[in-house]
């Protein structure tokens, strides 16, 4: 079986805050159950994570029961992340431990 897990990285070698104590934390990382399960759903709630300059990486195990995102981020909550993904019209829940 292969591993199918969608996302991207943005890229902070340009951003505005790059050297600034945002890139020097660790990231806060956010794992949710969603119901994006396919490539086309992945490529239509990419450009609005793409376009969240607090999001620094993130990606959907589309091959997990629970179509998991994973997000790493700086300074952002989870319900913030939820509402992204929900106006895009897609169910988002945080899984927590």
């Amino acid at each position: 079986m292969r591993n199918t897990a969608y996302g991207i990285s943005n890229n902070l070698e340009n951003h505005p805050m790059k050297g600034t104590y945002m890139n020097e934390i660790s990231p806060d990382i956010h794992v949710f159950k969603t119901n994006i399960g396919f490539a086309h759903d992945v490529k239509k709630i990419s450009p609005i994570l793409g376009e969240e300059s607090r999001i620094k990486k993130w990606s959907v195990d589309v091959e997990d029961v629970d179509n998991v995102l994973r997000v790493e981020a700086h300074r952002i909550e989870p319900t913030e992340i939820i509402s992204l993904i929900t106006q895009c019209g897609y169910s988002c829940e945080e899984l927590t431990d």
